[in-house]
Formats: C-alpha cells, structure tokens, sequence
C-alpha cells in the first residue's frame, strides 16, 4: 500500500466535498423555513396564554380582597392607574379598588389596591358591553350577569380566548363563548 507523507492512506483522509456541504445547507435551510413560522406562532400563542393567566390572577386577587376586607372590590379599565376609563379596553391597564360605596364608580376617597398593565404588544382585551367594570362582593359572588373578557390578537393568526366570570365568582378560561359559539375579535 502506498503511504501519502503524513503516513496515512489515501482513502481514510477525512472532509466535505462541495456537494456534500451544499446539499448539507440546503436540507438545513429548508427545516428552517418549515419551522420558523411554527415558532413565531408558539411565541404569539404564549402571549395569548400569559395574558389570559394575568386576567384570571388578577380576579382571583379581586375576589380575595373582598372576601378578606369584607367589602365589594371592583377591577376595572385604567388609562392612568387612578381612574377607571369607563370603557370596554382592558388592555391599557386596569386598576382593582375597594369600592366603599357600592356604586361601581371610583371616589376620591377610594384608595388604589392595585394597578395591573398587561404590556403585551399585540393583543387586545375587551369585556362584554355592559360590563365596564367587574365587581366582587363581600361573599365572593359577582352578581349581575356573566361577564367575558375576550384576549384577541392583532394579526389574527391566533384564535381568540375568552376569560369568563360567572355570577359566583367562578372564572374560566375557554376557546368559545359562554353560549358555546367562537369569539369574534373587534376588526
């Protein structure tokens, strides 16, 4: 057997032709292209999930507070963490207070537990017209009427989630509405 200068074989020396390294790069590249846009649906949906989990928490808090203080306790939008704006927006922001008064309006005298600012680009977050705020009462109930709060996302690539509150207090999270049917995002 012939020996090259460094003593070794001919057939053992070891590399990458040309169109091994290219067909390498391009089975490479095409798993890349297939799975970078089921990523970026993951991530979306994630936040979708975040904050769907922030909304319940911050009930759960909601609740817990009025139970604990005996006194009605009531979440609602905020632009500047000391009003409610009185709209429909959750995802401004939204503040939780003890109302004193019962009359689901926030005083001067009523102090600011909380100030919650989901700051998750992209998603909006509306409850049912009717329901500007959500009010606890001392016993933990939140009679009245249902309320949904419905997470949509901005491209629309994502289905939309609802968090729904019921007359006991009991919060959920669903893909459809109270009445079964699938949420419509506001266009």
């Amino acid at each position: 057997m012939k020996r090259t200068r460094f003593g070794n074989p001919p057939s053992t020396m070891l590399g990458l032709t040309l169109i091994e390294l290219i067909t390498t790069l391009a089975v490479v590249a095409i798993i890349l292209a297939i799975s970078l846009p089921a990523y970026s649906t993951l991530g979306a949906q994630n936040r979708m999930n975040s904050v769907a989990n922030l909304i319940v928490s911050q009930l759960a808090v909601a609740r817990s507070e009025a139970i604990n203080n005996h006194r009605a306790t009531v979440l609602c939008p905020s632009h500047d963490a000391h009003t409610c704006s009185g709209g429909y927006n959750w995802d401004v922001g939204f503040i939780l207070y003890h109302d004193a008064n019962r009359n689901r309006h926030k005083e001067a005298n009523e102090r600011v537990l909380r100030y919650f600012n989901p700051e998750k680009p992209g998603i909006s977050v509306t409850t049912t017209h009717g329901r500007p705020r959500l009010l606890y009462h001392p016993d933990g109930s939140a009679r009245g009427y249902n309320a949904t709060i419905t997470l949509c996302h901005s491209n629309g690539d994502i289905a939309p989630r609802t968090v729904i509150l019921s007359n006991s207090g009991r919060v959920r999270v669903s893909d459809t509405t109270p009445s079964g049917a699938a949420p419509s995002c506001p266009s």
